[in-house]
């Protein structure tokens, strides 16, 4: 009984299994091991297990476990160095990429799909591929949800490429299904191309997109982008986002990040925190870099330490409704400080009701400067190079505000002690990572296990 009682008492994580899968498979497919491996991902997952995939093409999939308190299932990419068992195992199953075809979609809860490796622009680094398999469709590749009351939470996607197809069609990274609500979804190291939207938040709760490398926004007269897209789902607007260290990067369309509306006058998000992200080249259609659409409005949002290179129009808005009494009572609470603007019209639209707190931050070779106390103006670009990656000032900036918490490092983990824009100066080395080979901060954190947010 003594026995009984023992065994018993034994955590449910340390039952957890390793399971394989290997496209070209031709064992006993137990997924046992490398031999016997699964040859798809089965249709039903036990939560807790870490589910290893090698080199290979799988077809979409549904994630539709049921859940088991905050009980994770770890979807993620074999590599040589990290395969569990080797048993029947060889390094050619985890030298290259697991592609999937679009959609996936999450119904239910606590998932971890992390292609384990990827950086930058490198596309063959990333572990995990979701590709398009009809490009002359709408392409939505992945899914949050389906629909009334399936709205699935503690979901991240890390290490995972997005390329969308040139056909003018919608092309939506990672987005929530139609009356469905996603909570606490994390997007880590990622790679997305041409797309749309790379993110869509409509009624999102609690999310982050973090150190992301977002290239080409495509946008058309059909198909308007906006990279980072919040919104109304129902009555519930996109609250309390993270968006940080992130590279932009020739992104064009209604503007990069930006709080939409579905109808005049809606609330479109709050308490957004927008920091250490580079805008390289980025341009919009007339509402700004970070912005709402005209009949729009969002409050509380914070625009801190980030680089803006090149480009035209406005690069902040905070409301684009001047016309519209209720869209300017109602935008409030913007901060923007430690920001540096480069090479670009340094306008910002000013349109809500006397709301917005701006300073601490540097021009240089900029049009349209605005008046503030303690900006910076200067001549000349004021990077050791603007192609090796960092970014890296050739000179130190005025002196930033100081700010603790999550606003008090950039992206690359070092303390900002001086500087404002996303990194802080370290005596002018550009160093030798090269701009589209941009290495961000390792390891994958999921929302719950050790806050990011300040």
């Amino acid at each position: 009984m003594r026995f009984l009682v023992f065994f018993l008492l034994i955590p449910l994580q340390l039952l957890a299994a390793s399971k394989y899968v290997r496209e070209a498979a031709a064992g006993a497919g137990t997924g046992a091991d490398w031999t016997d491996a699964y040859t798809v991902l089965p249709a039903s997952l036990t939560r807790g297990d870490t589910y290893y995939i090698a080199d290979g093409a799988y077809a979409a999939y549904t994630f539709d476990d049921a859940i088991s308190g905050t009980t994770l299932i770890t979807i993620k990419k074999a590599t040589v160095a990290d395969h569990g068992t080797s048993t029947g195992w060889s390094d050619t199953y985890g030298d290259g990429q697991a592609t999937w075809g679009h959609a996936l979609q999450f119904y239910t809860d606590y998932y971890l799909f992390d292609g384990a490796s990827g950086s930058g622009a490198a596309t063959n680094t990333y572990g995990f591929h979701v590709v398009a398999t009809t490009p002359t469709l709408d392409q939505k590749f992945v899914w949050m949800g389906g629909g009334t009351g399936i709205d699935p939470s503690f979901i991240t996607i890390a290490h995972t490429m997005f390329i969308a197809p040139t056909n003018d069609v919608e092309k939506i990274g990672i987005g929530g299904q139609s009356q469905s609500y996603q909570t606490n979804t994390t997007v880590q190291s990622c790679y997305f191309v041409r797309m749309q939207n790379a993110f869509d938040l409509k009624g999102a709760v609690n999310c982050n997109f973090i150190s992301n490398y977002v290239a080409d926004g495509f946008s058309s007269a059909l198909h308007h982008g906006e990279q980072i897209n919040f919104g109304l789902r129902g009555t519930q607007p996109a609250s309390n986002i993270v968006v940080s260290y992130n590279i932009f990067t020739n992104c064009t369309g209604t503007g990069v990040i930006i709080g939409n509306n579905a109808a005049a006058d809606e609330f479109a998000a709050t308490d957004i925190f927008i920091y250490g992200n580079v805008f390289d080249s980025c341009t919009s259609g007339g509402n700004g870099i970070i912005a709402t659409t005209s009949a729009a409005y969002w409050k509380n949002v914070r625009v801190i330490g980030n680089t803006f290179a090149g480009g035209s129009t406005l690069w902040f808005s905070d409301c684009q409704g001047a016309s519209s009494a209720t869209v300017k009572a109602n935008s409030t609470g913007f901060y923007l400080t430690n920001n540096l603007i480069y090479n670009r019209s340094a306008a910002i639209g000013d349109n809500a009701d006397g709301t917005l707190n701006h300073d601490y931050t540097s021009f240089y070779d900029c049009t349209s400067i605005p008046a503030i106390s303690n900006g910076q103006t200067a001549s000349g670009s004021p990077f050791s190079s603007t192609t090796d990656g960092l970014w890296a000032l050739a000179s130190d900036t005025s002196a930033r505000l100081a700010l603790g918490g999550s606003f008090g490092t950039d992206a690359l983990g070092a303390t900002l002690t001086s500087s404002r824009g996303w990194k802080q100066y370290s005596g002018g080395g550009g160093g030798s990572t090269t701009y589209r080979g941009f290495q961000f901060g390792s390891g994958v954190k999921l929302i719950g296990q050790g806050s990011i947010r300040q």
